[in-house]
């Protein structure tokens, strides 16, 4: 499974982009164009994991304001999309494709699994907190409804796709 893509919306200096990545991505740009930006945003979808943080993923300075007089109690959800893919047919294990068989999504045409994965950060005017909620995707970008309950099902399939990150990250030898 590769990360082919993360989408960024609403993060710190980004309004929009959409990111194809590949087995070599590179991001060049000048001073305070958003390459940092990009892979701060990545690093968090990836790394704190589910309700790691208290009060949520994202942190006031996370948010874009559109102007000198915007605050980020008023800003737009920042949403982080990653989309996963299988390289080649079946490449995820039996016990893999049972633990996300409702978070897969299948390609017609290729019959390649793929797995979208929205973190959306917002500013909760009830309680007054920034909070982050998780939700898996289909291929139109609609959230999927899960059997096994949302957060549930979402910490499960999370915890799949950390260990899944973690094989793909430390490839052993093979002699």
């Amino acid at each position: 499974m590769k990360l082919v893509e993360i989408a960024i919306e609403n993060f710190r200096g980004i309004r929009g982009i959409t990111l194809p990545l590949d087995n070599l991505t590179v991001l060049i740009g000048e001073n305070n164009s958003g390459k940092s930006s990009v892979l701060e945003a990545l690093k968090l979808a990836l790394t704190r994991g589910l309700g790691s943080r208290r009060g949520g993923q994202f942190a006031e300075y996370d948010f874009h304001l559109p102007n000198s007089t915007a605050t980020p109690h008023g800003a737009s959800p920042v949403r982080v999309t990653l989309h996963f893919a299988e390289s080649t047919i079946d490449e995820w294990s039996e016990p893999i494709n049972q633990q996300l068989n409702e978070v897969i999504q299948p390609d017609m045409t290729s019959g390649l699994g793929h797995i979208w994965l929205l973190i959306e950060g917002s500013f909760n005017t009830v309680t007054e907190i920034f909070e982050t909620r998780w939700a898996f995707l289909n291929s139109h970008k609609a959230e999927l409804v899960l059997k096994t309950g949302c957060l549930t099902g979402i910490r499960r399939s999370w915890t799949v796709l950390e260990k899944l990150s973690q094989v793909h990250s430390n490839p052993r030898s093979r002699s």
